[in-house]
């Protein structure tokens, strides 16, 4: 194997979705008014491929989202958090001149960070209260190594004559 190209790049995952019932922005201050976090669950599942000088990167990062209850009033018996897996998906292109379609792609990925951010939705006539959607966002850290096989030669100096000092094939 012939080691073709080396890339280090960050990849950014996102998803929108429609916040949990309970899950409100205080408009005064821009932040939840629940606990929401993000833990991975799983590795990332990535495919790479390459097409046209690119590698196009597509697949999914599972995440659990988490809600927890920052006021248990006035209902404390009733079960107002919750976690919910939720697969994020991921599509990158990355151009890398010289590679081709049967090269072989490494990849070696590392979650570096995982954000949750709220954003008032655009609400229709005849909801009740304010609709929030999350922006859920993973960063990920990629080691990648695209290589392929060739066939190389080495040259064989060759000993039975000494003064000529010259490789041949």
């Amino acid at each position: 194997m012939v080691v073709v190209a080396e890339k280090e790049v960050k990849k950014v995952a996102d998803l929108t979705i429609p916040a949990p019932v309970g899950v409100g922005l205080d408009p005064h201050t821009g932040q939840l008014t629940a606990s929401v976090e993000l833990e991975p669950f799983g590795e990332p599942q990535l495919q790479p491929k390459i097409i046209n000088n690119m590698v196009i990167n597509e697949g999914i990062i599972c995440v659990k989202l988490i809600v927890k209850d920052n006021d248990p009033a006035p209902c404390p018996d009733v079960r107002k958090g919750f976690e919910k897996k939720i697969c994020i998906p991921v599509q990158t292109v990355l151009e890398c001149k010289g590679i081709q379609p049967d090269d072989d792609i490494q990849e070696k990925v590392c979650i570096s960070a995982l954000s949750v951010f709220a954003v008032p939705a655009n609400s229709t006539t005849g909801t009740a209260g304010n609709v929030v959607n999350l922006i859920l966002k993973a960063i990920l850290d990629v080691k990648m190594v695209i290589a392929r096989e060739e066939v190389i030669t080495i040259p064989v100096h060759q000993e039975s004559d000494p003064d000529c000092g010259q490789w041949h094939d």
